[in-house]
């Protein structure tokens, strides 16, 4: 689907169309299907365009680059969003705490969960876990609950 995502967006451009809706779909239909350089350089076209992307076409890029494990890559992402006064939420910082689990450094893991505390987001029980995980056999339990609370960990754990 992002081969035909990626013409129909050929067309609009080609007829002066081309919006913001149609090129943060395109980098979606990009995403899924997992060309995620070719969706990462329509989010520069799109700049290029002075088409500003919204938070959904942002967590896109998050997704992708969570399954493809670059999370440098995700932090630019993140980097570029606020940049443009885009406020992550709590899929933002789900996808960047799994991509932390899996790949990245654990204190990313803290600063962003102290972030998204400051936010007052609710992170879903995977984004906890996923905390859980990445901290897993290191002595930064204790920084972890002084973020989310005794009561967010003794949830957590059971």
């Amino acid at each position: 689907i992002w081969d035909l995502a990626l013409e129909l967006l050929g067309e609009m451009r080609g007829v002066g169309h081309a919006t913001a809706v149609v090129w943060s779909s395109t980098i979606a239909a990009c995403a899924k299907g997992g060309k995620w350089p070719l969706a990462l350089q329509l989010l520069e076209g799109m700049h290029a365009a002075r088409l500003a992307a919204n938070l959904q076409t942002f967590n896109w890029l998050l997704r992708g680059l969570r399954h493809q494990g670059d999370w440098r890559t995700a932090l630019l992402i993140m980097k570029q969003a606020s940049e443009i006064r885009l406020q992550p939420n709590a899929v933002s910082f789900s996808q960047l705490l799994g991509l932390c689990r899996e790949r990245g450094p654990w204190r990313q893991v803290l600063t962003w969960l102290s972030e998204s505390k400051g936010m007052r987001l609710k992170l879903s029980v995977d984004g906890v876990l996923a905390t859980l995980e990445a901290l897993s056999g290191s002595h930064r339990a204790r920084e972890l609950g002084c973020i989310l609370g005794t009561d967010a960990l003794l949830l957590a754990w059971r």
